[in-house]
């Protein structure tokens, strides 16, 4: 008998011992199991009772008991175990795997409703997801528990935003910034969305407040600058991008769009230079090589203009403006109308209703002598709204 409860005894050892290399967490599992042990040792003690061993048979028994308790864990209370499942969410989130982050945060949620991050996350990750409605909902149940936190409604702002929803992406940056005034994320954001409902001056002056916030911030200059463009106030859009350049000067875009505007200035050197940086930034950007052409055009560099706008072609086959630009550059000053033609007509089959390109291939029929077909092309540029000269 005595044997078999210290046989017993081991047995209940070795099923703590497998508990605990398996992680289990509950303690629950492991209290009964404990309970045996101490009765399986006890009986083996009184069994083998005499006076001379009690003394260590007591020192094994308790030796073993003490050893048995270490692998028993503490029962977590439901706010640790919904921290614990946060936690785990969180990490998910790191990975990339949103189907497991949505779990373990709604794990969360379950154990503690009122776990104003876990919506917080749920709601990120819905929305990285591409399911924006369940990031509302999330992000509207987190405001409702925490109603003073700027971010919550800061993060639901940029939901509405790419939903198109742009009066909510406004009135939630703007609690935002009445909850944070030194937000200047959220002012660029509302400028963002401000220039795309076309309400420039507001645009422009939430872009100016996120500056005044953050002096380093290169991407609010460049919308900026693009919004003064757009205006029509060419020196302080070059103003902006000079500065958006100074302090990101591997940005490609930038460069692009301070040569675009230098191009409408009539600067053409200095648009040859900005594009050729943008080019060496971003070898694949078509719009670049294009302007540069155009530049080149203006400069009445037609090789150069040409190799251009096929450079832009190649990068983007369906590019109408490149093969009308072309076109014009073969007939115009290389006296190659059949190239000429040959653009127009690409530039027609990509875009049926560009009148332009109707005129411009009247154009070339014209010099080749073909004038009926001239006369066709004529009449249909005018049925779109372009008049012949």
């Amino acid at each position: 008998m005595g044997s078999l409860g210290l046989l017993l005894a081991f047995i209940c050892l070795g099923s703590l011992i497998w508990l605990h290399v398996r992680g289990f967490k509950d303690g629950a599992f492991a209290d009964p199991i404990l309970f045996l042990t101490g009765v399986s040792l006890i009986s083996y003690v009184f069994v083998r009772w005499d006076r001379a061993k009690v003394p260590t048979l007591v020192m094994v028994c308790g030796l073993i008991l003490g050893f048995a308790t270490t692998l028993i864990p503490m029962p977590l209370s439901v706010e640790q175990r919904a921290i614990e499942a946060f936690n785990q969410g969180v990490d998910a989130m790191n990975r990339d795997d949103c189907g497991q982050a949505i779990a373990r945060f709604s794990e969360a949620i379950r154990l503690n409703p009122e776990l104003v991050e876990a919506y917080c996350n749920r709601g990120i990750v819905y929305y990285d997801k591409g399911e924006p409605d369940k990031a509302i909902a999330d992000f509207n149940e987190a405001i409702r528990l925490a109603p003073e936190c700027a971010e919550t409604f800061y993060k639901r702002s940029i939901v509405y935003c790419n939903k198109g929803e742009s009066d909510k992406a406004i009135t939630d940056l703007t609690e935002a910034i009445r909850l944070d005034p030194e937000c200047a994320e959220a002012y660029y954001n509302r400028g963002f969305v401000h220039d795309k409902k076309g309400e420039p001056d507001k645009a422009i002056a939430d872009y100016t407040k996120a500056i005044r916030l953050n002096q380093n911030d290169a991407k609010a200059y460049h919308n900026r600058g693009l919004v003064y463009d757009a205006k029509g106030e060419l020196d302080k859009a070059i103003a902006d991008f000079t500065e958006a350049i100074r302090l990101a000067p591997e940005c490609a875009k930038t460069f692009y769009n301070r040569g675009f505007v230098y191009c409408d200035k009539g600067e053409s050197d200095k648009a040859i230079a900005d594009l050729t940086e943008a080019i060496r930034l971003d070898p694949e950007c078509a719009e670049a090589y294009y302007n540069r052409g155009v530049a080149y055009d203006d400069k009445g560099e037609s090789n150069k203009a040409i190799t251009d706008y096929t450079k832009a072609i190649r990068q983007d086959p369906n590019f109408v403006e490149a093969y009308n630009n072309r076109g014009l550059a073969y007939g115009r000053d290389k006296g190659k109308p059949k190239k000429a033609i040959a653009d127009f007509t690409e530039a027609i089959q990509l875009n049926p209703k560009d009148a332009e390109a109707y005129y411009n291939r009247g154009v070339a029929y014209e010099e080749k002598g073909d004038q009926a077909k001239a006369e066709a092309d004529f009449a249909r540029a005018k049925e779109l709204g372009c008049e012949p000269e």
